[in-house]
């Protein structure tokens, strides 16, 4: 089951809207006007293909651990894998 899972195809550009909108509308009554307009607007552009789902996604991660609503917070959609297996985007050259 785990492999299979590990090797299945990453899901559609709907139903990840549709994860992001409903992890949204969970927390959107505790979030300012603000907030709740800029998340939109992120969804629109992940919605248009101008940015990866990892932005809306990091976004609600964090109002997930603000509010600490632990149904979302157990979701693999914000953790699909072990973050031992994420690959460092910065090489950290020019670090002192």
């Amino acid at each position: 089951e785990e492999v299979r899972e590990a090797f299945s195809p990453p899901p559609r550009r709907p139903s990840v809207i549709n994860v992001l909108e409903h992890a949204f509308g969970y927390m959107s009554d505790g979030l300012r006007p603000e907030e709740r307009r800029y998340f939109l607007k992120l969804l629109s552009e992940y919605r248009a293909g101008h940015i990866p789902a990892s932005v809306p996604r990091e976004v609600l991660r964090s109002w997930v651990i603000r509010f600490d609503v632990q149904y979302l917070a157990e979701q693999t959609f914000f953790e699909p894998f072990p973050s031992e297996l994420l690959l460092p985007l910065d090489s950290g050259k020019g670090e002192e």
